[in-house]
């Protein structure tokens, strides 16, 4: 009889009052702000270039407010990182190469099936995309779109939905975690579904980055921090862009 391997319990995960003020973000970040902007942009809704610049504000204050928001989180979750660099970079490195390997697959699929947001919609991987998905922001604006997507977007990620939602539940419940982040996740698509998006596109985008954020929250299951999705969504990111400007 084959031995179950029991799910990991987490114990680092945001305080209450964290966690309270990261959905209070949230829902201003992923709710409210979109329509706003979507608002001030009607003046130039057919001048691409300042649907990417909306696009790039729009990114760098959501990275502005995880920062701010988990500074004392992330200090606290790299001491973690300092104990075990070894595991943890090895862990990192590891869901790194799966996410890859993942993307290549859906992108086959979806260049036989002629599918865009299949082939080219997995990754680079953002928090969610506004007018425009990340691979457009990097081929426009290179220098900053990169920077943006490598180095912002895995906090913003990290922070506001895996450290947010799925390691609180994952402390007390970690099977329904994975339940608990898919349904936050598919929050924001509902709501970009109702505004400027299509709810087709929306649905493609959800379920074909899907598997990347399952393999992102079993990278913080596993090793206990926060810091290993963030290493792993920098690499893979980063990569992407790579060839993405190549």
């Amino acid at each position: 009889m084959a031995v179950k391997t029991p799910v990991a319990i987490m114990t680092e995960y945001p305080e209450k009052p964290l966690m309270y003020k990261s959905v209070s973000y949230s829902l201003f970040g992923f709710a409210l702000l979109p329509y706003v902007m979507t608002l001030l942009n009607l003046d130039f809704a057919v001048d691409y270039s300042q649907l990417v610049w909306m696009d790039i504000v729009y990114h760098v204050i959501n990275f502005g407010a995880a920062a701010i928001l988990f500074a004392g989180y992330l200090r606290d979750g790299f001491l973690n990182v300092q104990i075990h660099t070894r595991q943890i970079i090895k862990t990192a490195a590891i869901g790194a190469l799966i996410m890859l390997a993942l993307t290549l697959c859906m992108a086959f699929v979806g260049l036989l099936l002629q599918n865009d947001f299949l082939a080219f919609g997995v990754l680079p991987i953002m928090e969610v995309e506004m007018f425009g998905t990340s691979g457009t922001m990097v081929l426009e604006k290179p220098v900053i779109g990169t920077v943006i997507v490598t180095l912002m977007a895995p906090f913003t990620i990290s922070c506001l939905f895996y450290a947010t939602v799925f390691a609180s539940v994952s402390s007390e419940r970690p099977k329904l975690a994975y339940v608990a982040m898919a349904a936050v996740l598919a929050v924001p698509r509902i709501v970009y579904a109702l505004t400027f998006w299509s709810w087709v596109d929306e649905l493609m985008l959800y379920l074909v980055q899907l598997p990347i954020h399952m393999v992102a929250c079993r990278l913080y299951q596993k090793t206990d921090t926060v810091w290993t999705p963030i290493f792993a969504l920098m690499a893979v990111n980063g990569i992407m862009c790579l060839l993405y400007l190549l």
